[in-house]
């Protein structure tokens, strides 16, 4: 019997994708699915929000991955939880650290007011991942403490073969490799693109980066941000990255508030050598916003890393050839008379 290459290559699009096809067309696949606490669910689209009724202390949601073309998970959330726990005399604490309320997505731990944030996670469901949990930790309330919201939406974005955020191998491509043997399959490269397949390309976030940013203009803030009320938790790092384009020339930032980190006896402005020093030194601060390749605009200061409140009134332009993006960093450190509310921007990429 020979079959033809179209009739294969059906059979193996088919055996594939079976199960999500069926769920696109008529089950969950697809829809927005509001998912209970304890429940799981392999929908592309997700609302996690706090139950009507009975809170439980732990409230786990697992995500199952809808096809073998899941790369990253994005979570937006709105939160409103009990802020990070501040050191003093009665905690062991060195820095303000998430230990009541708990919203836990990937390796961080969150807490506090947030508002129109969002995470980036790895779902790599061709290198063997196939579920991930997002853990709600609720502490008990006593008289005049505001009960625990919370509303998240997750998204399932797939990504094309090859892509780096996938595995090399799954299923799909060994089974083609096998019956089409390079050269011979050059008319299967050219007649079915695997670009063609997936819709989720705007917003995947380039490896490395916890938040990302497509659009051309919008607003970031640090974690806990609450209009310049609140103050980011300590022991974290992470990458904001910005969509670019072929045309981009540079990132603005506009600063609306921004305190980050405290320098006792600090000599000159808070960049670069005052926020992140050459030489690593026990017990120094370090929390910092990096800025590659970046000038402020009115001092005309050249700089990469800020801290204190350097950028509260100053405009910041970065001018970095590669991959737009910049890294905060919060360190092990806590002083209560030092503001660290952290920040909030206003963005441009032009």
């Amino acid at each position: 019997m020979n079959l033809s290459p179209n009739f294969i290559i059906t059979t193996i699009l088919v055996n594939r994708n079976v199960t999500e096809n069926i769920n696109s067309m008529f089950g969950e696949a697809n829809l927005n699915i509001r998912l209970a606490c304890g429940r799981s669910s392999a929908s592309k689209y997700l609302t996690l929000s706090t139950p009507t009724s009975n809170i439980p202390s732990v409230c786990r949601y697992t995500i199952r991955a809808k096809s073998l073309s899941v790369c990253q998970l994005r979570v937006d959330f709105d939160i409103n939880l009990l802020p990070p726990t501040l050191p003093s005399s009665s905690n062991n604490l060195q820095y303000p650290q998430c230990m009541s309320d708990i919203l836990q997505i990937g390796q961080f731990r969150l807490c506090g007011t947030d508002t129109r944030q969002h995470i980036y996670i790895p779902f790599n469901r061709t290198a063997g991942d196939t579920t991930k949990d997002i853990t709600i930790t609720i502490a008990a309330r006593g008289a005049g403490i505001a009960q625990p919201n919370w509303n998240l939406q997750v998204t399932q974005l797939e990504c094309s073969l090859g892509s780096p955020l996938r595995s090399l191998v799954d299923g799909f491509s060994t089974a083609v490799n096998n019956i089409f043997p390079i050269p011979s399959r050059t008319w299967f490269n050219n007649e079915i693109s695997p670009r063609t397949f997936y819709k989720d390309g705007f917003r995947i976030a380039p490896n490395g980066c916890t938040q990302y940013y497509p659009e051309a203009t919008g607003t970031i803030s640090s974690f806990n941000y609450n209009n310049g009320n609140g103050v980011y938790p300590g022991n974290m790092r992470y990458a904001i990255c910005f969509r670019r384009n072929v045309n981009t020339q540079n990132l603005r930032l506009t600063p609306r508030s921004f305190n980050i980190g405290f320098l006792p006896n600090a000599q000159g402005i808070n960049v670069d050598n005052n926020c992140y020093p050459q030489i690593q030194t026990p017990g120094r601060y370090e929390d910092f916003l990096m800025i590659p390749l970046s000038t402020l605009t009115t001092s005309n200061v050249r700089a990469t890393y800020y801290c204190g409140d350097i950028l509260n009134n100053e405009q910041v332009t970065s001018f970095n050839p590669g991959p737009l993006s910049i890294v905060f960093n919060a360190d092990e450190l806590y002083d209560i008379n030092a503001p660290e509310t952290g920040f909030s921007f206003d963005y441009v990429v032009s």
